[in-house]
């Protein structure tokens, strides 16, 4: 190990409105956005730079939704977000800070 402390890690539970919210902040505020969706579990991991992306992910017409990371640079500290579906919401695994 090199001695270094492993960055924070925070979890929760959103809404889908609070979900919502955040995208929203990350899509305005946020810098060097890189965006993976995974369907399904050992699928294909789709990856780009467009907040869209997680939008249609999380919030599908028909499929079911995804699990989606979001890494992220918000002044100047690295964000990485994992969201993926729960009961009652979208669960929200945060590192960095």
């Amino acid at each position: 190990m090199t001695g270094e402390p492993l960055p924070e890690l925070r979890e929760g539970l959103l809404t889908g409105d609070e979900l919502r919210l955040l995208l929203d902040d990350v899509e305005r505020h946020g810098a060097d956005l890189e965006v993976a969706v995974r369907r399904g579990r050992g699928g294909p991991v789709e990856t780009g730079r467009d907040v869209a992306a997680a939008r249609r992910a999380l919030f599908p017409d028909a499929a079911p939704p995804a699990a989606v990371r979001l890494r992220y640079r918000f002044e100047g500290v690295e964000w990485r977000d994992t969201l993926t579906p729960a009961p009652g919401g979208f669960r929200l695994i945060r590192v960095g800070g």
